[in-house]
Formats: structure tokens, C-alpha cells, sequence
């Protein structure tokens, strides 16, 4: 059976961990290997394939605090008491480097696409499955988790817009590599002038029929959640057949996007996160009336 880390091994592998995750999302380059090989000696024989699986148990728990996570290290469970610990420590450690750079305002727009290499970004979407089992903390909640990332991106304008923009450009491509020149003038950039639509592009499909597109952006991975509104929900319902959202991750280091094509409900498990609070309106009524 394999001995459990050591304390002083997490913290190795979570400081290296954090290392490579500020990297990334700084828009720099790193080897995942090399950082490998030089945490290995300071651990206490420790594998290559077992420093593998720590790193992709530290994504595990950054998604649960719905934090940003090294896209490259899936997330894998059988997490360790102490690492939740340990991340939630190191997460508020580097809380500011983490908000600034994940939704910064200045977001720069990535490298134009060409025709040559248009369809390298588009990957198969992540699979959905049953919630993970959060388990308990052994200390109070820590402040990392409010950080709540998926509310600040959906509130970046720049980073939407971006976002946006790419997939214009990402559309008008797609078409012209069907031959489909006299579609590619009918897309529309339908929320520059109605942003209550519950759609963002007017694009076509490979049938030329009307395909609907919502985009999601986020600077952070492929698993990393998104939050959507009701009404674009509702709108993925109604038009389910010729719907699709288009979620862009890893923006700004190495932009990709997967596509879920109809009703949002049945890609994604929808949680309600924000309400209308109100006082009622018969008191105010009758204030109107008696003025």
C-alpha cells in the first residue's frame, strides 16, 4: 500500500503546482516534465507517475473552490485530507496575482486564427458527470473559496467581448472552408446591439440552416464552470435544434473550444446562483394612492 505524503511533500508539490499555474496564466511558457523531474529528488521516493497524479488531485481541489487549475492536470479525485488544506493556504497566499491576471480587464486578444490552423482548437467537450463529493474541511472554510471566478469572468466585459470577437472570426472561417462564401456575409454580431437576445452570433451550420451561438470565455480550463442566464437558458431550450454554445478556455495562454450543441440542461448541471430580492408591493401601492 502506498505511504501516505508527508505534510512537508504537499507542500512541495502545491508550491510547485502554483509555480507552473501562475506561468500559464501569465501567458508564459513552462515544461511540465522538467518541473517534474526537479520536484522528484526532494520527495521521498516518489514516482514521476505519482508526482502526475498529486498535481492532478491540486486541480481537483482548485475546482472545487472554483479556482483557476492547470488545464493540463485533469482533475482527479482521492484527494488527501491535508492537501485541501494546503491548496486552500496557498490560494490565499496568491489570492491578488490570482484575480488580477485570471479576469483582468486588460485581457489582450490572442493571435488571429488562419486557415490553416482554424481547427486545432476545437476539442470534444468534457463528459458530464455526477457532482463530486466535496467532502469536509478539517478547518473552516477558507477566503480562497469566495472568489468565485465563474461570476467575475461572466462580469468582464473585455474578456466576453474578446471572446466574442474570436468567434466571429473563428465562424467566418469555418464557413469558408465549406465553400460557403455567401454565408459568411450573413453572420451577425447579434449582442453588439441587443445583448438580451439570449444568443451572441447569428452563424450558420454545416447545412447552411441558422445556428445560434452563445460563447463562453474563460482564461481558466476546460472543466472550469460558467455561468449562464436564465433567459439564454431558456432560449437554448426553445431553438434546441439549432442552438449551440460555444465555450473558449486557456484564452489567453493557448485559446480552445468545444461546442454543446441544444437544450444547455442536458450538457451541463444548472445551479441557481443569483436571485431577485425584492420588498413586496403593496405598502409602496398604497403610499402611491394615499399621495
Amino acid at each position: 500500500m502506498p505511504v501516505p505524503w508527508s505534510e512537508q511533500e504537499v507542500r512541495l508539490a502545491v508550491s510547485d503546482y502554483f509555480e507552473m499555474l501562475l506561468d500559464e496564466l501569465n501567458g508564459e511558457k513552462y515544461v511540465k516534465a522538467l518541473h517534474n523531474k526537479m520536484l522528484v529528488p526532494k520527495l521521498d521516493d516518489r514516482s514521476r507517475g505519482s508526482v502526475e497524479f498529486k498535481h492532478e488531485n491540486i486541480s481537483a481541489v482548485l475546482l472545487e473552490m472554483e479556482l483557476p487549475y492547470i488545464d493540463g492536470y485533469k482533475p482527479r479525485k482521492n484527494i488527501q485530507g491535508i492537501l485541501r488544506d494546503i491548496v486552500g493556504e496557498y490560494a490565499d497566499k496568491y489570492r491578488d496575482q490570482l484575480a488580477k491576471v485570471a479576469v483582468a480587464g486588460d485581457v489582450q486578444k490572442p493571435q488571429s486564427l488562419n486557415a490553416n490552423d482554424w481547427k486545432s482548437i476545437l476539442v470534444e467537450p468534457p463528459p458530464l458527470v455526477s457532482p463530486p463529493n466535496k467532502g469536509k474541511l478539517s478547518t473552516p472554510p477558507r477566503q480562497g473559496r469566495k472568489f468565485n471566478f465563474a461570476e467575475q469572468e461572466f462580469q468582464n466585459r473585455t474578456l466576453g467581448r474578446l471572446g466574442e470577437e474570436f468567434v466571429m472570426e473563428y465562424e467566418s472561417i469555418r464557413l469558408e472552408s465549406l465553400g460557403k462564401r455567401d454565408l459568411v456575409k450573413r453572420i451577425e454580431w447579434v449582442s453588439e446591439k441587443d445583448d438580451t437576445a439570449g444568443f451572441d452570433i447569428l452563424s450558420f451550420g454545416d447545412d447552411g440552416r441558422e445556428r445560434f451561438i452563445e460563447v463562453k470565455t474563460t482564461n481558466c480550463g476546460r472543466r472550469f464552470p460558467f455561468m449562464i442566464s436564465r433567459n439564454e437558458v431558456e432560449f437554448s431550450h426553445s431553438k434546441a435544434d439549432r442552438y449551440a454554445l460555444y465555450r473558449l478556455f486557456t484564452f489567453r495562454a493557448d485559446p480552445r473550444l468545444f461546442m454543446l450543441h441544444g437544450d444547455v440542461n442536458t450538457h451541463c448541471q444548472l445551479e441557481p446562483k443569483t436571485y431577485r430580492a425584492s420588498f413586496g408591493g403593496a405598502e409602496l401601492a398604497n403610499i402611491a394612492s394615499n399621495g
